[in-house]
């Protein structure tokens, strides 16, 4: 019996399904079924609804990866997901219930690719070439670093103010690849989030685009066969460390999720976590949905959104 798992990738904002290409071929030369889909990026609740089409379209246990933003999709599932088996962080959020992106990203200074962030007069947000190509997409070749500008999928401003319902990763296994030389979420952030979810850590040597510049090296491949029980010969386990608390696959077996037990473990509690700058991350403000930003740093901040609300994730379950 087959036992390989589907996967499903997610691309982040300010890319598109293409950004996946060499990690699919990879994929797919193992026997592996990949679903590589175009997300809208007009809102949330839109992305969501896109990835619960997807995910009903799998006949089985499915892996669902996601890159950058799109952490924040796969995190929004939050428990009603049967048929997804584990989920996997590349360079992506991983917020934890009662955070947005607003709130996080105004914590320090803005990233240097999205220092000069354009948002167009419909509230979406695009990347300029040469941030793209000198920050975003650093060590991609030029020439395939400016393709992927020019297909870029702008980013609906909305998005950095949905406030985080009960998070998926607190009942499903997780892998995150941190990318060590990212300068679009800084990489400690990166530690801090497979931390806290108590993921499987796998660092990168590369820019916010891992999967376009390694694709080897995320090593989806290897976290498919060990998810199903099954590392790949002559490859180390990637789950050793969690095996015991991690389920395989099939619905309807959350594992039991322990907060800060994985390899880029930030501590025990997600309240207290600190940015990269040891500045605490947020902090709960009274008859308010959203959370107080403790710290809005100047300079750089074009188009940078702030904290606000549009509603909780709950409602897109």
């Amino acid at each position: 019996m087959d036992t390989r798992p589907n996967i499903v990738l997610v691309h982040g904002a300010w890319a598109d399904g293409s950004c996946w290409s060499s990690v699919i071929a990879r994929l797919q030369a193992g026997g592996y079924h990949v679903t590589a889909p175009q997300f809208p990026m007009t809102a949330l609740a839109d992305d969501v609804a896109r990835l619960r089409q997807v995910l009903d379209l799998q006949d089985g246990p499915t892996i669902v990866a996601a890159h950058s933003y799109d952490g924040q999709i796969i995190t929004a599932l939050g428990a009603g997901a049967p048929n997804v088996a584990g989920l996997v962080y590349i360079a992506a959020f991983g917020l934890d219930e009662g955070e947005s992106l607003g709130a996080l990203l105004s914590q320090g200074p803005t990233p240097p690719a999205l220092a000069h962030l354009i948002t167009d007069k419909q509230g979406f947000g695009w990347l300029p070439e040469d941030d793209y190509a000198h920050h975003f997409a650093a060590d991609v070749d030029p020439i395939r670093a400016k393709v992927m500008h020019a297909v870029q999928q702008a980013l609906a401003s909305s998005a950095f103010t949905d406030v985080m319902g009960v998070p998926a990763w607190k009942s499903l296994p997780s892998w995150y690849p941190v990318a060590t030389q990212d300068q679009a979420i800084p990489p400690d952030a990166e530690r801090l989030f497979a931390g806290r979810m108590g993921a499987t850590t796998i660092e990168v040597p590369s820019s916010h685009v891992a999967m376009v510049s390694h694709p080897a090296e995320v090593r989806l491949t290897n976290i498919a066969a060990d998810a199903a029980g099954d590392p790949t010969p002559g490859q180390p386990d990637l789950g050793a460390s969690d095996r015991g608390a991690r389920r395989r696959l099939g619905p309807g077996r959350p594992r039991q999720h322990q907060r800060g037990t994985g390899t880029g473990s930030a501590g025990p509690d997600s309240r207290n976590s600190r940015w990269p700058d040891h500045r605490p991350m947020i902090e709960p403000s009274a008859g308010r949905s959203c959370q107080k930003v403790l710290l809005a740093t100047g300079g750089g901040n074009r188009g940078r959104p702030g904290c606000g609300r549009s509603g909780t994730l709950q409602e897109l379950r």
